[in-house]
């Protein structure tokens, strides 16, 4: 049990206020424009490939390359989190992202775009990892799957508005448009600078009491005008349960393959990589897809990609509800069996105007529902001293699922049917869902310490 009066039971018994909407607001816009990246590259392929005649294995390694970088970015990132902390990180992810992503939209070569999408890898790759990390850590646990749930919603969101984009900008006036729009996140650094303070729960685990409690004192002071233990009471309490419990507090990769971590390392890498295989093998190539194998104009493409992306993140928090009231490793299972069925009747039955509006619709509302879970249930796992760590390995792990995703892809696709692609994504979600339901354990309605066992302000 936590003690009433810890730093991490009052944050937990706050209501929820103005201050975590917007707290959320801006963590969630970082996931919004990783959807938005990936995405604005495929609706960019159809003019890349006439423009410069590109091959299809081409298309596939550029739709990789951002992958590439993202997969050093969420490692590297996710590591120096837990040693400098989420804020900083998340502040310099956001620069380096949204200044290469500017850059992009002025190269007139393969291999610069190529080199060039890596660097925009890179800074991305750390928003979502950390960006997950420090929102779960300030986020009551009564509420934490809808609220996860709610900031994965941003990814369908960050889809949806780039297929709008697409449709109104990059397919009329070209495709280097849709990447000048994609560099003005910039602006997301300042509003983090000012709005977000550093995670309480990090300031502990770097024994850093007095800053954390000031932390825990000004969120209190916003949320219900009072401080509910005296600064020297809060700052006694946190040393003496620091001092009872004697916890490890150095952060390193290797803490994630000790005995009682390294299970449940293996298992949300192994979700994220089925995962995030699975939608980009078939995300990045959609656009084509919808051309090549139903018959789809790229503008009305677009357009019908753009509505079923709104609503799939409008649907994306129904994975957190299910995960708050049934639990988190059945509606992995539901989510993840669903989605890889729905690409199944999308391609079989999406060619009759009667159904491919709906097919590609419910595609999209699962697809959302199958990456919010994911969200909900990774960062929950993992330790305070190495959560940054451990949802940036695990997030690299799903990068490298989205770097062979498009380009095995590309090449089955030269020689084969659409069908080989979707028996080889139902197999790497049916294993990925599999691994959770054997190896993981259930978080439902516990605190962030209570499932990890760890003893920051434990009693």
């Amino acid at each position: 049990m936590t003690k009433p009066d810890t730093l991490v039971a009052r944050l937990d018994n706050l209501p929820i206020s103005k201050w975590h909407i917007r707290l959320m607001v801006i963590v969630c816009l970082g996931i919004l424009f990783d959807a938005y990246d990936t995405t604005i590259m495929s609706v960019a392929f159809p003019q890349l490939m006439s423009e410069w005649g590109i091959t299809k294995v081409q298309t596939g390694l550029l739709g990789s390359a951002g992958f590439i970088g993202m997969l050093i970015g969420a490692l590297f990132s996710g590591i120096l989190s837990d040693y400098v902390g989420r804020v900083r990180v998340f502040q310099y992810t956001i620069v380096v992202y949204a200044l290469f992503m500017g850059v992009c939209a002025f190269t007139n070569s393969f291999p610069v775009l190529f080199a060039l999408r890596i660097l925009v890898g890179i800074g991305l790759g750390g928003l979502v990892p950390v960006g997950a990390a420090y929102l779960s850590e300030y986020i009551p646990s009564k509420v934490r799957g809808r609220f996860m749930s709610i900031f994965n919603a941003n990814f369908s969101l960050g889809v949806t508005v780039a297929y709008a984009i697409g449709f109104l900008i990059v397919a009329p006036y070209g495709w280097r448009w849709g990447f000048i729009i994609g560099a003005l996140p910039v602006f997301m650094y300042f509003a983090a600078k000012a709005y977000l303070p550093e995670s309480a729960r990090f300031l502990l685990q770097k024994n850093k009491v007095e800053d954390a409690v000031k932390t825990v004192e000004t969120i209190e002071k916003q949320v219900i005008n009072t401080v509910s233990v005296p600064f020297e009471e809060a700052v006694r309490i946190e040393k003496e349960v620091k001092a009872a419990t004697k916890e490890e507090t150095k952060a390193s990769i290797a803490v994630l393959f000790k005995k009682d971590l390294i299970k449940t390392t293996i298992m949300v890498s192994i979700l994220w990589f089925s995962l995030q295989y699975s939608i980009y093998a078939i995300m990045v190539w959609m656009p084509i897809l919808l051309k090549a194998e139903l018959g789809y104009s790229l503008a009305s493409g677009l357009g019908f990609l753009a509505f079923g992306s709104l609503l799939g993140a409008l649907a994306t928090p129904l994975a957190g509800v299910s995960a708050d009231f049934i639990g988190r490793k059945i509606t992995v299972l539901l989510c993840f069996i669903l989605y890889g069925l729905s690409a199944y009747f999308l391609f079989w039955f999406g060619a009759n105007p009667a159904y491919g509006t709906i097919l590609l619709v419910v595609n999209l509302i699962i697809l959302g529902m199958a990456n919010g879970i994911v969200y909900v249930y990774s960062p929950e796992n993992f330790p305070t001293k190495a959560r940054g760590t451990g949802m940036g390995l695990a997030s690299a792990t799903g990068r490298l699922g989205g770097i062979l995703g498009p380009t095995i892809v590309g090449i089955i696709y030269s020689f084969s049917s659409i069908e080989t692609v979707l028996h080889i994504n139902m197999a790497v979600l049916l294993f990925g869902s599999l691994v959770v339901m054997v190896l993981g354990r259930e978080t439902r309605n516990k605190t962030l310490e209570e499932i990890s066992g760890e003893s920051v302000s434990l009693g």
